[in-house]
């Protein structure tokens, strides 16, 4: 009888494997997935400004922003507003410490052939005429937010409607798209140099930056 309970007993708990292999294989599956989501979450900003920005993003800068000219040290750097600035020399670090703004605001660096420009350059500007500023995401996308001041020029319709919306080849034109996740406004920065366009440059920052810093410089849906 005793023998009897025990093989019952064994046959029981191997029984029970299976059913802890799939509770622990679909855990892992629910984990997987909700990462993935996430992932896509952030590749199109839904998750929201705070989170697309929350990391230090290297901006890749070769020349320092306060030295014009001057070469950047390898590894001294300092962070503003998220962003991990490449400096040349100890003095310059203090410097964008204490005030980065004068600094900023005029400074444009170029990385594999793209010219970029950083928040202060284009708040510095947003109220001239001396730039046009391009939102290349898709009109929906333009409709619920977008920088104030800004033309809907969607990326999938640069090369149709670049010539109509930007007659001027040799313009001072600003492309942005949701962030510094998104690859939409390289991309419409390299169709428009092919297209012939002179002064084209690149704001990374994008809507979800620049509504975090800049929150009333944003033209928002308006509430039905």
């Amino acid at each position: 009888m005793k023998g009897t309970m025990i093989i019952l007993l064994a046959l029981f708990t191997f029984s029970l494997i299976p059913l802890f292999a799939d509770t622990v294989e679909n855990t892992a599956m629910a984990a997987e997935t909700n990462e993935n989501t996430i992932k896509a979450d952030l590749a199109v900003g839904t998750i929201g400004a705070a989170k697309t920005v929350s990391k230090d993003m290297p901006i890749d800068n070769e020349l320092c922003p306060v030295m014009l000219g001057n070469k950047v040290k390898p590894g001294l750097n300092v962070v503003s507003d998220g962003r991990i600035i490449n400096v040349c020399c100890e003095g310059c670090v203090k410097t964008l410490k204490e005030d980065a703004y004068p600094h900023l605001k005029n400074f444009v660096y170029e990385k594999d052939g793209v010219k970029f420009i950083l928040k202060e350059y284009l708040k510095s500007r947003i109220d001239t005429n001396e730039l046009t500023v391009l939102d290349v995401l898709a009109p929906e996308q333009f409709q619920i937010e977008h920088i104030k001041g800004a033309v809907n020029l969607p990326l999938d319709s640069i090369e149709t409607l670049a010539a109509t919306i930007l007659p001027k080849k040799d313009a001072k034109i600003i492309v942005y798209c949701m962030g510094y996740i998104c690859g939409s406004s390289t991309v419409a920065f390299r169709n428009l140099v092919k297209l012939g366009y002179t002064n084209v440059m690149d704001y990374k920052g994008g809507t979800s930056e620049w509504k975090q810093y800049y929150p009333e410089l944003v033209v928002t849906e308006p509430k039905k």
